[in-house]
């Protein structure tokens, strides 16, 4: 991994998703309060975020909410996010229950996983996952641009279509054009 940054961690994965072979960069900010000033930089072009928690640290979880008011802020609207408690192979250390990740995507809106970065339990899967909305949203924004565009294109021919004459009597010709 190429560092760019101290405390940022920059990489490219391409993963497949309907199809459709789609190059990601992956930016690690860490969630250090010390890198605060450097990672609302990184907020303005992203598409996708996951917010990550350990479930073996309560002051983690408690974090989130702050993240979370950091991208509403930094964010572009409509960015997609998932929640992640993460390092899920150590329950014996766990401190954050599975309940509470999922009530607290649901209070926000987010699809949750748990993960292990050791045992890559739902590594895929959240990638994946992130992936498909961050590509549905595109997909919902081109569609209303289709529908704009072709309103405005109707618009734009009626508009044309007002000047003309109703029929060739107006002329000497025997059509329209």
């Amino acid at each position: 991994a190429l560092v760019l940054s101290p405390g940022v961690d920059f990489k490219m994965k391409t993963i497949e998703v309907d199809g459709i072979k789609v190059r990601i960069q992956i930016w690690d900010t860490a969630g250090q309060e010390r890198y605060q000033t450097i990672t609302k930089q990184y907020y303005r072009r992203a598409q996708g975020i996951f917010l990550v928690y350990d479930i073996s640290s309560e002051r983690s979880y408690q974090h989130i909410m702050k993240w979370v008011s950091d991208v509403d802020e930094y964010a572009p609207e409509g960015v997609q996010k998932i929640l992640i408690g993460n390092k899920a192979d150590e329950e014996q250390k766990r401190q954050v229950g599975r309940e509470q990740g999922q009530q607290l995507a649901k209070e926000y809106g987010m699809d949750f996983y748990e993960t292990s970065a050791c045992t890559n339990l739902n590594i895929k899967e959240s990638f994946t996952r992130l992936t498909e909305l961050v590509l549905q949203a595109h997909r919902k924004e081109l569609d209303g641009l289709r529908t704009r565009a072709s309103h405005e294109l109707a618009l734009a021919e009626l508009e044309e279509d007002e000047g003309k004459p109703e029929g060739p009597a107006n002329s000497s010709k025997t059509c329209w054009c």
